[in-house]
């Protein structure tokens, strides 16, 4: 059974320009648990080759693109629709952040 679910993530904490932006996702589910500990697992140098640290960022990503459903980020001079084409264009903080808010962190500090 598929149950939607939406989380929103304010992106204030990034600075000026960024306070009315977010990404809006669908949460990880308990079925992506295991998927998310292998990955964990490769990024945090348990793996043995660089290789495997860069496949490990490709899945992650690959698994926020599947995610994503929304967004809005701050191009310099306006807000703009973030894809999930651009996800990886995001600052890296970003991340971290997502990761553990889609993982069930109940919310985000306003400034991070």
């Amino acid at each position: 059974m598929t149950f939607i679910v939406r989380k929103k993530i304010e992106l204030s904490f990034l600075g000026d320009g960024w306070q009315d932006a977010y990404v809006v996702f669908s949460p990880f589910t308990f079925a992506d648990n295991t998927t998310l500990l292998k990955l964990r697992s490769a990024a945090s140098g348990q793996g043995t080759e660089i290789e495997e640290a860069e496949d490990a960022s490709k899945k992650i990503m690959d698994l926020l693109k599947d995610k994503f459903i929304e967004g809005k980020g701050f191009n310099g001079k306006e807000l703009v629709a973030i894809t999930k084409e651009n996800l990886k264009d995001l600052p890296m903080e970003i991340i971290g952040k997502l990761l553990t808010a889609l993982q069930g962190a109940t919310a985000l500090p306003p400034n991070g």
